[in-house]
């Protein structure tokens, strides 16, 4: 009670300096506030209070300040080693390194998902209209289907970009204009999960003091866009997200998890993400190959790497002697990991991960080379196959080949997630056989059980799961991928790209296993503190007033 009384004293210290209009003493309460408690949700409506007060500052100031704080914030990587830990004690067994070093052939390009979107969302509907009347669905599972249509919405007014119906050349120069507001202009490359979460973090915290482009290369035709198809569970706790993200995101997204998690597909989140981005008037240009003079040319003052690593961005040589990266010991390691289906309980001890560097990213050695495993996902599997499949799982998985995730939905809505551990023979079997989603219905039908190289205890599982759940499409096999951990600290990363100031966030910073600290959290938090920094660093300037 006396710590609750102590913040509130301290939050009502800061609304006073912001009451008589100095702004500058409250934010430095509010930021004291969100170094303690980073998801304190007045604190942030604060400082967000007192940068929308304030008149705009000099935006190159603003970014070098922000980026030079950023450096000396700890822990900022501290996701990065747990899926490093995982591999190395309970899929041991797979690590290749050859997967990095000769990878195999790529998959194909991952087929849109159809639908025209639900009967009560017409086509055409405004972004803020489609948000409002999701919202209205009061029957769980209505609106869980409402989603799913909205995801796999083929409806030209969402997927064209802000500058539809212009020539290739013209939605450029419209595109640089964009950039030349009065304030801080940002391009954010990438219309991913962390690319979208920041423009809408940021468009909330600065509001017309941003501008905002956003630059997407998965495309169906220029400007337009593909609907996003990651039907990939997540696992993120919704605490602090009341000030970050739209409220109205917030809501849809708190009221379809359980036990405090978000728990939607990826595609999910990063639709509603998307559809508030462009509510609140974040520009998006959809190019396969963007011309990179339409940031060298631009008035942009940041770019964002959010590209996932696709990024090509040419750096100094990272230093010879890789900084360490520990990771402290947990007795039983595989215990907390019963509910997957993990047997293997031994300890995992303290320990020090190796690194070296493979291009512009240290990569965490396993070995004769850097840690890569093998993987293969079954999405869409309903819930009440997860506890006939756990046993199965459990009976003969000591090398950790299957894990079983069962999701963090509510019940009436929630679904189970399974991955399969696989050696480089089945991997390219699959890479052929499986080169965008497949229903598991069709994979086995089609003969995908009798692939020599599939361990057997996988074949197992598919055929357990069509006899429960027959043909039922929705449960799909995915294009195998490598989990190729890579890491690079934030201090190393920032840099310049075409003469702008470069911010990577997400995966093109580091990479987690998708089993455990597969980074989205940790990049969600990023998201935070950036989105902070940014506003502690806003200085108005005096001379304007």
């Amino acid at each position: 009670m006396a710590e609750r009384q102590t913040v509130d004293s301290v939050r009502a210290r800061a609304a006073a300096f912001l009451a008589r209009g100095d702004t500058s003493a409250a934010k430095s309460v509010y930021a004291r506030i969100l170094q303690q408690l980073p998801h304190d949700t007045g604190a942030r409506a604060g400082l967000r209070a007192a940068v929308q007060r304030e008149r705009p500052g000099d935006p190159a100031l603003l970014v070098a300040r922000t980026l030079d704080a950023l450096k000396t914030v700890p822990g900022l990587d501290c996701n990065a080693a747990l899926g490093w830990q995982y591999t190395d004690q309970l899929e041991a067994a797979f690590v290749d390194p050859s997967l990095v070093t000769d990878p195999p052939v790529s998959r194909g390009p991952r087929p849109g998902i159809g639908g025209d979107g639900p009967a009560a969302l017409p086509p055409g509907s405004p972004p803020a209209d489609i948000l409002r009347r999701l919202a209205r669905i009061d029957d769980l599972s209505e609106r869980w289907q409402a989603l799913v249509q909205v995801v796999g919405t083929r409806d030209r007014t969402l997927l064209a970009d802000s500058f539809d119906g212009a020539s290739r050349p013209e939605r450029a120069e419209q595109a640089a204009r964009a950039l030349a507001g009065p304030g801080l202009t940002v391009v954010v490359l990438g219309a991913g999960c962390v690319g979208l979460a920041l423009a809408n973090a940021l468009k909330l915290g600065l509001g017309r003091k941003v501008e905002i482009l956003v630059v997407e290369t998965r495309v169906e035709t220029s400007g337009i866009k593909r609907p996003y198809d990651r039907d990939w569970l997540t696992h993120v706790r919704t605490q602090g997200w009341d000030t970050l993200f739209d409220p109205a995101v917030v809501r849809l997204l708190n009221g379809l998890g359980r036990d405090g998690f978000m728990g939607v597909p990826l595609s999910m989140f990063e639709t509603l993400l998307f559809l508030s981005c462009r509510q609140k008037g974040v520009r998006f240009l959809f190019e396969a190959a963007p011309d990179p003079a339409l940031i060298a040319g631009s008035a942009a003052h940041l770019v964002v790497d959010a590209t996932g690593g696709r990024l090509a961005v040419q750096a100094d040589p990272l230093p010879a002697d890789p900084p360490a990266v520990p990771v402290g010991p947990v007795p039983g390691y595989g215990r907390g990991h019963a509910t997957h289906g993990i047997t293997d309980t031994r300890d995992a001890p303290a320990r020090t991960f190796p690194l070296a560097a493979f291009g512009p990213a240290y990569r965490p050695l396993a070995g004769s080379g850097p840690m890569a495993v093998g993987m293969t996902k079954l999405t869409g599997l309903p819930i009440d196959l997860y506890e006939m499949l756990l046993p199965l799982v459990r009976r003969d998985n000591a090398d950790g080949h299957l894990y079983l995730w069962p999701g963090t939905l509510r019940a009436r809505i929630n679904r189970a997630l399974a991955f399969a551990c696989l050696r480089r023979p089945a991997f390219e079997a699959l890479a052929e056989r499986v080169p965008s989603p497949m229903p598991v219905a069709r994979f086995l039908a089609e003969g995908g059980h009798r692939i020599p190289a599939l361990d057997r205890r996988f074949v197992t599982l598919l055929e357990a799961i069509e006899r429960r759940a027959g043909a039922d499409a929705s449960i799909r096999i995915e294009p195998p991928f490598v989990f190729a951990p890579r890491y690079r600290p934030i201090d190393l990363a920032t840099g310049t790209y075409r003469g702008k100031p470069l911010l990577p966030l997400g995966d093109s910073l580091y990479t987690g296993n998708p089993k455990v600290g597969n980074g989205l959290a940790g990049h969600l938090n990023l998201v935070r503190t950036v989105h902070d920094l940014l506003l502690v660093s806003h200085v108005p300037d005096r001379a304007a007033a």
